[in-house]
């Protein structure tokens, strides 16, 4: 999924917020910048997040709008890329920094770590860079079933270097408790994606070449503009002694490179549905990226939903983790499936309310040139419902410190979709693809609840159930909001889906959330 992938942001986040809880940070000895405490941190990162979701919508309307479906379907494949390839490439060492920077920090070596960490990930970025240069030709046909786009892969190589600069910066500022930086950086770069991206495209003929070049802008230039905070931490860094190199890697690589195994399989069971089509069915090369692209129009709007599980998940873990340390494991099995239920409910709901619009985004706000993807909507929908699903249960095992468990739950899932499309995508088409990429969904959802079950997670009659509510939304828009309402309704006044002490729950977590955002804007003001 987008942005941010599944597994690794919920570590990434768990890191920072949980780190967060402490007033300032002292970096050998010295005072530095406080650090965000949990409540500020939060807010600012729920609500870059919220304002970055409505820029990438926007964006993404924009984008089907101007660009023709083939050079949409390679924006696609580009983007898949990248998120598969700038992680692949430094080999998950910055995934390693959430673990690892108050290690060093506290023992005085932060400095030389960080000395080392940079120039091996920067060998590594040039390269993968090289590779792509040199490997051009066989790159344009993996990433775009067409040897001739050498020249948008040499685009791909060069953005290579602001998407690496921007993921390690990003990283490290949450390793450090930075987390209003973080959030600057990624609003900064919806907006820079979005105002460069749409003025290429709407203004000059680069087409697919404009969205590259202003990805690649919206990466490295906030990158840049950070580096004189940035300076300023390492100033503040004590010299210390050197690491032994065999002492540094000996620890490091392992984690990373299971940073970097998670990093493969969430990318993986993002892409593999639209190479699929690009590479197995049965359509030229130029058919086959304007099935990406119909496909990707489908996807715009259900992807909120993702990221928004993201986010949830992100600010549920460090909640759960306390719990978990605590001894009280029973209350994170029903805090989990109190999500669980919630956004099942909240986000069928949604979806219901997106079909009933459809219509109108399709039809008039991207000119009926979609109907492929309008076709798709609603078990695009489904599928993307049930990834959200996963990534709120998922962190029951990261509280369990079984991150690897969810780590195979999707690698099935690929394996499945994979599988599937094999079978599917030559005859259906677009419909195979997306029909094997719910059935994998539902796989790798089910498989999940069955490694919680093992590891003693309670799951209640009322999950399983709500767990299949999105399956309405293939019944019609209006059968749909129907159907969720009327569930809604009977959640709300009776006690089989909600009982009374998660009705309080609910109630209580609603008003000191509203509490804190009114304290931590009124306090940033």
């Amino acid at each position: 999924m987008s942005a941010s992938s599944a597994t690794q942001p919920l570590g990434r986040s768990a890191g920072g917020a949980v780190a967060a809880a402490s007033d300032t940070v002292a970096l050998g000895g010295k005072r530095a910048t406080a650090v965000d405490s949990l409540a500020l941190g939060m807010v600012f990162a729920l609500s870059a997040v919220v304002l970055q979701r409505l820029v990438g919508f926007v964006r993404g309307i924009l984008f089907c709008r101007f660009l023709p479906d083939d050079q949409l379907g390679q924006w696609s494949l580009a983007f898949s890329f990248m998120l598969l390839f700038a992680p692949l490439t430094v080999l998950g060492l910055p995934g390693s920094f959430g673990r690892y920077v108050e290690f060093y920090r506290s023992r005085g070596t932060l400095r030389s770590f960080l000395r080392r960490t940079t120039l091996v990930t920067a060998l590594l970025a040039v390269v993968g860079i090289a590779a792509l240069a040199l490997g051009r030709d066989w790159f344009g046909w993996l990433i775009f079933n067409d040897v001739g786009q050498g020249s948008l892969v040499l685009l791909l190589a060069l953005v290579l270097v602001g998407v690496v600069s921007f993921n390690f910066l990003t990283e490290l500022l949450t390793a450090l408790r930075k987390v209003r930086w973080v959030s600057y950086m990624q609003f900064a770069s919806s907006i820079v994606f979005a105002v460069v991206g749409i003025g290429l495209v709407a203004g000059t003929t680069l087409g697919i070449k404009g969205v590259v070049i202003a990805y690649g802008a919206s990466c490295l230039l906030p990158a840049v503009c950070v580096m004189p905070f940035m300076w300023g931490i390492w100033r503040e860094l004590p010299t210390g002694p050197t690491l032994r190199g065999s002492a540094l890697w000996s620890k490091l690589v392992p984690f990373a490179a299971w940073v970097w195994v998670i990093n493969i399989m969430t990318n993986m069971f993002d892409a593999a549905d639209r190479y699929m089509i690009l590479h197995f069915a049965p359509l030229p090369a130029g058919a086959a990226q304007s099935m990406v692209g119909q496909y990707h129009s489908s996807r715009i709007v259900p992807l909120l939903m993702v990221g928004a599980a993201t986010m949830i998940a992100g600010v549920l873990l460090p909640y759960l983790s306390h719990e978990w340390e605590a001894g009280r494991r029973g209350e994170v099995s029903h805090r989990v499936n109190l999500a669980i239920k919630i956004v099942a409910l909240s986000f069928t709901a949604g979806a219901a309310a997106i079909l009933l619009l459809s219509p109108i985004l399709f039809g008039w706000v991207l000119a009926g040139r979609y109907d492929a993807g309008l076709s798709v909507l609603p078990l695009t929908l489904v599928y993307c419902v049930w990834f959200s699903l996963f990534l709120v249960a998922n962190t029951y095992l990261w509280c369990d410190e079984k991150a690897s468990l969810g780590s195979a739950a999707l690698l099935v899932g690929v394996l499945g979709n994979i599988g599937l499309n094999l079978v599917l995508v030559p005859t259906l088409g677009l419909q195979g693809a997306v029909i094997a990429t719910a059935a994998a969904n539902a796989i790798t959802l089910s498989l999940l609840y069955v490694l919680c079950r093992r590891r003693k997670m309670r799951l209640t009659v009322g999950t399983l159930l709500v767990t299949l509510l999105p399956l309405v939304l293939l019944l019609g828009a209006w059968q749909a909001a129907v159907l969720a309402l009327a569930v809604a309704v009977v959640a709300a006044t009776g006690s089989w889906l909600f009982d009374a002490r998660e009705k309080e729950l609910i109630g209580g977590m609603l008003a000191r959330f509203g509490e804190k955002a009114r304290s931590c804007f009124g306090r940033s003001a």
